[in-house]
């Protein structure tokens, strides 16, 4: 006779046992709910888990406890006439005579259909363990059979593979197809590209990473807006987000992920202010940067953002091949979060040097003549130094000077500034900026003072020049318009 220790020890060791809802193992129990939830609160009835914040009771358990919970002669006669109906058979497994196939059959406790079940007892189990676990596979059978119909054909279900639904029928979601967009389009983009796209995406996947795409409306984004707001973020970085993930619905609109009638969200931002005006450097102070210099290495730096309106990523990507004495410095790639990349944060082009500039780019290659950057970091870690540190060396310089720390490209904004108040071309200001379209020039790098250019187009009328006529307004030299005739006339 089998014992309960080798019945117990094979069923909770081989077999996998299923997990019952507490209604489930209410009804096998047939109490209440209520009942079942009162026990757990006093710690009797059978044992459970906590599967996450839920409850949850293993059949093997519930057996188990049944077994030890029944008393008298009349359950001992019940609970073996529900081992009679489970018939147990083991014999030798053709393919494989080590091993043991055991044989199940009872019958359904509530349709009362003949149940077979053909099943390989676990490898290195005697012919005794063979028949304990399958008497403890046949209970679990058992009763997941007394469950009902509904719930033994929802678990039918969920054993089934699930059939993929046909492409096209169902839009994935947004972590899914991020996956997609991530390999077959931010890779192609440059590297402060998919930098950006990178910190855009740690903002987007909390909020909308398991919804799938069609089903994104403004309420996300309202959401993300103001998650992003709260956490300190301006209206053009959170701008910036969204356009990312645009990028990304639009994308999967042309891949045939979303209809091509879809409607992408997007949500209006409240009408501006008057923009408030860029405060700038003025070329007195742009020459106190320039005094403050500490050491030759911090004068060409700041030389290069004053004579050559570069960027800081640009300046710590410079290399001494791309200086030509006679010609310039061809700004050919970026440095951007530290990560070097071989193209400009704009257009390539090459910036003549001034006789200050060139003179310092001298001195400081006769002291480095074996460095392939300009700017070396000091730990030498890597062959180029990053754009922040470059950043926190203009901090300082500005911080010596006495002008207030407005960052190194508030003076490339500075320098194109006063050069459009001089009156230099704006075809020129955007070949030393190297922007590809003019009116970004004009629109973000050319804060000009409107009233001083003001003054100067009335000065110019006041000195009577050619170009506006000679000598006062008379009554030969101005246009006479016609009296209006009255209406009393």
């Amino acid at each position: 006779m089998k014992s309960p220790e080798i019945k117990n020890s094979c069923a909770r060791s081989r077999a996998k046992l299923q997990l019952l809802t507490p209604r489930e193992t209410a009804h096998l129990l047939q109490i209440s709910p209520r009942t079942l939830e009162a026990w757990r609160s006093r710690g009797a009835g059978p044992p459970w888990v906590m599967v996450g914040s839920r409850p949850r009771y293993q059949s093997a358990d519930v057996a188990d406890w049944i077994s030890r919970e029944t008393r008298g002669a009349g359950k001992r006669a019940r609970l073996k006439k529900e081992e009679k109906k489970i018939k147990v058979r083991a014999r030798a497994y053709k393919n494989n005579p080590n091993l043991w196939q055991v044989d199940l059959m009872f019958c359904h406790p509530q349709t009362g259909a003949e149940i077979r079940k053909r099943s390989v007892a676990p490898e290195g189990a005697s012919f005794e363990q063979a028949i304990a676990w399958g008497e403890a596979r046949g209970m679990e059978l058992y009763l997941e059979a007394c469950k009902g119909p509904k719930a033994a054909d929802e678990s039918q279900k969920k054993e089934e593979p699930r059939k993929k639904e046909p492409e096209g029928k169902r839009a994935p979601t947004l972590a899914a197809l991020w996956v997609d967009f991530h390999h077959e389009y931010i890779r192609t983009q440059k590297i402060s590209t998919q930098a950006g796209y990178r910190h855009a995406w740690k903002d987007i996947l909390p909020i909308m990473g398991k919804i799938r795409v069609d089903k994104i409306a403004g309420s996300h984004l309202a959401k993300l807006r103001t998650q992003m707001q709260e956490r300190g973020n301006v209206q053009s970085s959170i701008q910036q987000v969204e356009a990312k993930l645009t990028t990304c619905l639009n994308w999967a609109k042309e891949r045939g992920n979303l209809p091509a009638n879809h409607l992408i969200p997007k949500l209006k931002w409240p009408t501006r202010k008057e923009k408030k005006h860029v405060q700038i450097y003025t070329e007195a102070e742009l020459e106190l940067q320039v005094a403050a210099a500490a050491d030759l290495e911090e004068r060409v730096l700041i030389l290069l953002l004053v004579d050559g309106a570069l960027r800081i990523g640009e300046c710590a990507g410079l290399m001494w091949s791309d200086i030509r004495w006679d010609v310039g410095m061809t700004i050919q790639r970026n440095v951007c979060r530290s990560t070097l990349q071989d193209s400009p944060k704009g257009e390539v082009g090459t910036i003549p040097l001034t006789s200050r500039l060139k003179e310092a780019l001298q001195e400081l290659q006769a002291e480095r003549p074996d460095t392939k950057f300009v700017f070396i970091p000091k730990q030498r870690k890597r062959a180029y130094t990053g754009d922040q540190a470059l950043a926190w060396i203009v901090h300082h310089i500005q911080e010596r000077a006495g002008v207030e720390v407005r960052g190194p490209h508030r003076i490339r904004h500075s320098v194109l500034t006063h050069l459009a108040e001089s009156g230099e071309s704006p075809y020129a200001l955007q070949a030393l900026a190297r922007h590809s379209d003019l009116q970004t020039t004009l629109t973000y790098y050319v804060h000009v003072n409107k009233i001083a250019l003001a003054k100067q187009a009335i000065a110019a009328l006041e000195a009577r020049s050619p170009r506006f006529g000679k000598g006062l307004a008379t009554s030969g030299n101005v246009v006479q318009m016609p009296r209006r005739r009255s209406s009393t006339a």
